[in-house]
């Protein structure tokens, strides 16, 4: 009797450790984003240091002011470099690239000789800038609903769609644990004005060559093209948060959104009706799935196949950036064991945002 007392004294105080030592580990969104920011510059640095020696390219600019040749450095110019050497007015307008007739990011390294021309949003066909821009602004949400909340909650973002411009919103797919219908207006309000905000910072789109993108110090996946900075983001609204259902994911929160460019205006009353459409269930964007990726044999790898398959698992894959300080893995797949704070179907209200948000809504409200 007293060698099991012994014992089971032992494994409580052992199971009573562990747990504390479980309590410690839950992570938030503040040191997913510093371990996040961490691996960005450990690969941005490899990359860099791939690099011995500066050779020079030839890039043959077409359009405004004039058809030029400028000589660039190979895997260290972008395309902003480019415009840094023609005229200012290009930097300003310009929001993706075209390098030999494929979109490209206005702030990614050339990698060889090519052609160059670069897009805004009044160009006769617009598309390429439209798509680029859309899909900044699920990448922006991303970055908002990672920041909007206090710690306690943690936020998961699963994954962004394509742009369907004729869906009327951008999207992003998280888990919450909050019940959707319980954010209302004025949260949404204040979602809005952390992208409204962007617009009057100057900051830009990096990207490293493993298909990641980083915005401040929000570090997200996307095969791009994003835009040039933050600065081209007009008018930005959060409008509507659903509720849907995943066969692989469970429960998650559709998050949609509405944006105009800075650089084309709308009245008002348009963007209101605008905002009442966005505000819609996104059908046209898939339920994010598990989807199994296809061996392709040696020599028949289709790249926007290939590409597909990648960003289709992407919450899976987006999984490995979350790590604590200490190198271990503390998330799963299946989203047990980090779940911290209210369960599910709880109610939101402002004591869920941080201070910066609640300010901005009280000013909302004094001026309604």
């Amino acid at each position: 009797m007293l060698t099991r007392k012994i014992f089971s004294n032992y494994n409580s105080r052992y199971f009573c450790k562990k747990v504390l030592n479980i309590e410690k580990r839950y992570i938030t969104n503040e040191s997913v984003t510093k371990k996040r920011n961490e691996l960005f510059e450990q690969e941005k640095s490899r990359q860099l240091n791939l690099i011995k020696r500066v050779e020079k390219i030839e890039v043959h600019y077409k359009g405004a002011p004039e058809d030029c040749t400028l000589i660039m450095n190979k895997d260290l110019s972008t395309p902003f470099n480019c415009a840094m050497h023609m005229k200012e007015f290009l930097m300003i307008r310009s929001v993706v690239a075209l390098v030999n007739g494929k979109p490209w990011d206005m702030h990614r390294p050339l990698l060889e000789d090519c052609t160059l021309e670069l897009k805004h949003f009044k160009d006769d066909d617009p598309n390429i800038c439209n798509e680029a821009y859309w899909r900044t602004c699920s990448f922006v949400l991303g970055y908002i609903l990672e920041r909007a909340f206090k710690s306690d909650y943690y936020i998961e973002l699963c994954s962004f769609p394509k742009p369907e411009f004729n869906s009327g919103s951008f999207v992003y797919d998280v888990q919450l644990n909050l019940d959707p219908e319980s954010i209302k207006r004025l949260e949404l309000s204040c979602f809005s004005r952390i992208g409204g905000r962007l617009h009057f910072e100057d900051n830009k789109f990096e990207r490293i060559e493993v298909t990641l993108y980083r915005m401040k110090d929000h570090v997200d996946m996307t095969k791009g093209p994003l835009i040039t900075n933050s600065n081209l983001i007009g008018r930005y609204s959060v409008v509507a948060v659903h509720c849907i259902d995943s066969p692989d994911y469970g429960k998650l929160s559709r998050v949609q959104g509405v944006s105009i460019p800075c650089h084309l205006p709308v009245h008002f009353w348009t963007y209101d009706i605008l905002c009442q459409r966005a505000a819609k269930i996104n059908t046209c964007a898939p339920i994010p799935t598990l989807k199994a990726v296809k061996k392709i044999p040696d020599g028949e790898a289709d790249y926007d196949t290939l590409l597909y398959e990648f960003f289709s698992n992407r919450w899976v894959l987006r999984s490995a950036l979350n790590f604590v300080s200490d190198g271990e893995i503390v998330r799963e797949v299946g989203r047990g064991i980090q779940r911290k704070g209210p369960e599910t179907s709880q109610k939101v209200s402002l004591a869920l945002l941080t201070p910066i948000q609640l300010e901005h809504c009280n000013n909302n409200s004094n001026n309604s």
